[in-house]
Formats: C-alpha cells, structure tokens, sequence
C-alpha cells in the first residue's frame, strides 16, 4: 500500500493495495453466490404461478414458456398461495383438488390474462 500525502491529507492508492489470498477466496465466493441467487431465486419465485396451455407438456416445468398440458398437473403441483394461469383452448377433463389453501393464501386458478386479443406477459 502506497501512502502519499496531498496538503496534510494521507492518500492511499488502489493500484497499490494487493489482496490477499483469504480476500480473493470471499470474493469468489461472495460473486458466486450472487450468481446463484440471481438465477435460482426468480425460479424458486416463479413456482407459485404455473401455466396450463394445450400445445404443452405435462413433463414441463409449468412456466410460461414450457408449459404443463392439464389442469390437473398444475393443481397436483400447487401449494398454499399458489396461481394456475390457463391459456386459452378446451380443456376435457375432470379436475380433483386435493390439496388446500391456508389463511390469506388461497388456491387460484384463472384465466391468462389477454389485453386487447394481445396475450400480456405477467
């Protein structure tokens, strides 16, 4: 570390101060956490809404650009505040739900939402 002084105040400079090797394994680790909750998180996130849609697959992960196929996929993988956004089609079948809801977190399945015949992403 370089100490200069500029009128009485002591000036460090950067380019002089090496890190140490404990500062560059935090600093790995630091950056790759951050990666990981940059991708990871807006997917765990996402999982309370899952999209139904018939051109999709219910081996999908339910988003909306891998959809699942039936509405019973979505219920079946709901939980507790959870949103199953139907796109539109026919759908022909009977829907059993089983699981539930809790207080000011209930179940919702309803409608993609469509503006103006433009399908507007949530």
């Amino acid at each position: 570390m370089n100490v200069k002084r500029y009128e009485n105040n002591p000036i460090i400079t950067v380019d002089d101060v090496k890190p140490s090797r404990e500062g560059w394994k935090v600093d790995y680790v630091l950056k790759r956490l951050f990666l990981l909750a940059a991708f990871a998180l807006p997917s765990l996130a996402g999982a309370s809404e899952l999209y139904v849609s018939p051109s999709g697959n219910d081996a999908n992960a339910g988003t909306l650009d891998a959809p699942l196929y039936t509405v019973q996929a979505a219920v079946d993988r709901m939980q507790a505040g959870g949103t199953c956004l139907i796109r539109g089609g026919t759908y022909r079948e009977a829907v059993l739900i089983k699981a539930s809801g809790k207080e000011g977190q209930p179940l919702r399945l309803q409608a993609f939402p469509v503006v103006n015949g433009l399908k507007k992403r949530p």
